[in-house]
């Protein structure tokens, strides 16, 4: 999968997660509630209610961090959203605010 794949995915799980996650909120709320008071029949009715609406593009869990230059996935640097050899070229040039090579 390319760059851009990779990122215009990214970003339609964000959206989809973002619409929906005061529904995921409710759901949970409401399932830890009636379970809480054994009512379990309706628990029970809720959770499959939720699993068939459910697409796992929807799904917190799905949501990566992304280098914003390169596209990778793994070992990013959160604060500035880089991955680590991104990280070390941009620091090497000293393109980025308050680094520097020590």
């Amino acid at each position: 999968m390319g760059k851009l794949q990779r990122v215009s995915k990214d970003v339609v799980v964000r959206k989809n997660y973002q619409r929906n996650e005061f529904k995921f909120l409710e759901f949970r709320y409401l399932r830890r509630e009636l379970i809480h008071f054994d009512n379990v029949n309706f628990s029970y009715y809720i959770h499959y209610k939720f699993i068939n609406w459910f697409k796992l593009s929807m799904s917190l869990s799905r949501i990566r961090n992304l280098c914003i230059k390169t596209g990778r996935a793994r070992w990013i640097v959160r604060r500035f959203l880089l991955s680590r050899i991104s990280f070390k070229e941009y620091m090497r040039l000293g393109k980025l605010q308050g680094m520097r090579k020590m």
